[in-house]
């Protein structure tokens, strides 16, 4: 069990090991899905220009693409 209380800013922040790298999440609680940002998949050693952007996801603004990668540990 785990306990997160709210930021400043109104949303819920963590900071996760993955793969031993610390990355910052924002906590989305309707999430289906982990999400990385691509500065944080290059420092996690992933080519960018080798993964399939065949996934879309929708959101307020647009419908977007991301690719499925899997990591050792989180």
């Amino acid at each position: 069990e785990m306990t997160i209380s709210e930021g400043e800013d109104g949303h819920y922040h963590v900071y996760a090991t993955v793969n031993g790298t610390e990355i910052p999440f924002l906590i989305d609680t309707g999430a289906s899905d982990i999400v990385l940002d691509p500065s944080d998949v290059k420092r996690l050693g992933f080519d960018l220009g080798s993964l399939t952007f065949d996934r879309p996801f929708g959101s307020a603004n647009c419908v977007g693409h991301g690719a499925s990668a899997e990591v050792d540990t989180l």
